[in-house]
């Protein structure tokens, strides 16, 4: 199944640009291959550990260990998946005390009552895709699960959500509304598709609407308006499911990816063309009333009062006041540490989808200083973990060191989390030390004693890119083996450090 191309492509990511990102995920890759041939390292009490750098990102030269015996392969049958933390957080919606948070391929459901505290209670059984966009209504959550279609979920208790029933769409999907028993999906090539839900065990498709690149949907009365992509705005009269019909477009300036309706006009995240409000009061002729151009691309906004939240992708939360839709006003803004794809907003608090970094949630209440109340961390970028006893320590990339409670591996907890100043590739844990390979920051040494507040005790700033920290068993020799096949590597350099302290 085709895949749209959603993540933008012309502008770079805050903290490195992704094609740093993909050498480093390359890096890492060639790193596991090179560790799952190496049984050699793990034969001997340790000695020392070796940090990898080099001055640029472009290569990486491993040594080559000659393996000593070929491990059997095991059979995929034998491997069961039995718990997950973290992921892309690309869907959250609010109801009650609760957030439902589409969590890669989980939903997972937070207690936000506290919102400086948010606490998980409850997780879905893993999806067969990706949560794109989650609807709650009635105890039930919708869920557009990308190449798995529509997914229902009864959380009416929302410790133990269960998988209720499914719809296999035919595209991709990307948005859901769910209105009168009646799940519109909005499914990327295969546009607007109409599944009864009255039944949640038994959906069954009434009607469908082919537009171009359906990506987004809400619907108010009998109206779907769809975020269509390339083809803008899309408005379609969905009074008789079976029977679908386009009222009237508007062919937005960008890339039409969310859309919110309040009263006669809806509002358009348009990724590189920011922000299109439509005056929508005649479906037939929508026109354009206002536009407000954004700092960075805007996937997703919600509308409350006279005011717009905007998913502002890299610069986080922008807040305009749309009072006059023909101008829309900056207000104020909050820069998330990660990508902000969707928004959802409950009284005076914002809830963020923050991709990278997990569920950002922000007090609103003044809407020209929004300020943190809380978080919920989901490390999503792993290149690099180690487990010591019941905690499991995650090198996240952009997002520093994680610490998660394994000792229920059906539901692992986050604990804390260091954000360290480069790029965490690796990381090794010793005597309530975990060391961190940084990369262009080097070696970053963190107290993780507390778990929930790890603190930075040393570092050392290699001269080049701090790729692996080496701490398997091996002897001294196996060591200055390692050393001697790396250092004649023009563009590497390599540091032996001793965890121990030893010269």
């Amino acid at each position: 199944m085709n895949q749209l191309p959603l993540m933008p492509g012309v502008r770079g990511r805050k903290g490195g640009s992704l094609a740093v990102a993909a050498a480093i995920a390359g890096m890492a890759m060639l790193l596991l291959a090179s560790r799952m041939q190496t049984p050699l390292l793990a034969a001997a009490p340790v000695d020392r550990a070796v940090v990898v750098s080099t001055p640029g990102a472009a290569q990486v030269f491993l040594p080559h260990v000659p393996r000593q015996a070929t491990p059997t392969p095991t059979p995929a049958a034998w491997i069961e998946l039995v718990g997950q933390i973290g992921g892309a957080i690309m869907a959250v919606d609010v109801q009650g005390s609760y957030a439902y948070v589409g969590s890669s391929s989980w939903l997972v459901i937070l207690d936000v009552s506290d919102p400086a505290h948010p606490v998980r209670i409850g997780q879905s059984p893993a999806l067969p895709g990706m949560v794109w966009a989650v609807h709650v209504l009635g105890g039930l959550a919708y869920v557009a699960a990308g190449s798995a279609g529509l997914q229902v979920i009864d959380v009416s208790n929302p410790v133990t959500p269960f998988l209720r029933g499914a719809y296999d769409t035919p595209g991709t999907a990307y948005g859901v509304s769910v209105v009168d028993g009646l799940a519109h999906v909005a499914d990327g090539w295969n546009g607007l598709q109409i599944i009864a839900v009255n039944d949640p065990a038994n959906p069954i498709l009434r009607g469908a609407y082919d537009t171009p690149e359906a990506i987004g949907v809400s619907v108010v009365g009998s109206l779907a308006y769809v975020a269509d992509g390339s083809s803008g705005l899309q408005i379609i009269e969905v009074s008789n499911p079976a029977n679908p019909i386009l009222l009237g477009a508007y062919d937005t300036p960008g890339y039409a990816y969310g859309v919110s309706v309040a009263g006669s006009l809806a509002y358009v995240a348009a990724r590189d063309a920011g922000l299109q409000i439509i005056a929508v009061s005649d479906p037939a002729k929508p026109t354009l009333r206002g536009a407000y151009e954004t700092s960075e691309p805007a996937f997703g906004v919600s509308v409350v009062g006279s005011l717009a939240y905007v998913a502002n992708w890299g610069s986080g939360l922008l807040i305009l006041d749309v009072g006059d839709p023909a101008n829309p006003i900056w207000r104020g803004t909050y820069d998330t540490p990660g990508e902000v794809y969707g928004v959802d907003v409950v009284g005076d608090l914002a809830y963020l989808a923050d991709k990278h970094i997990g569920l950002q949630i922000i007090d609103v209440s003044n809407s020209t200083n929004p300020t943190l109340r809380g978080a919920y961390g989901s490390p999503e970028v792993a290149l690099g973990v180690t487990v010591a006893g019941d905690l499991a320590y995650v090198a996240d990339y952009e997002n520093g060191l994680h610490i998660i409670d394994v000792s229920n591996p059906a539901n692992p907890n986050w604990l804390g989390a260091y954000l360290t100043p480069g790029n965490a590739v690796d990381v090794s844990v010793v005597g309530g030390l975990a060391y961190v390979a940084d990369g262009p920051t080097g070696l970053q040494i963190i107290e993780v004693s507390d778990p929930a507040n790890p603190i930075l005790r040393g570092a050392y700033d290699t001269p080049g890119y701090a790729l692996v920290w080496l701490t398997s068993p091996m002897p001294r020799a196996v060591c200055r083996s390692l050393m001697s096949a790396i250092q004649p590597i023009p563009s590497g350099v390599a540091h032996t450090l001793d965890p121990v302290g030893k010269s």
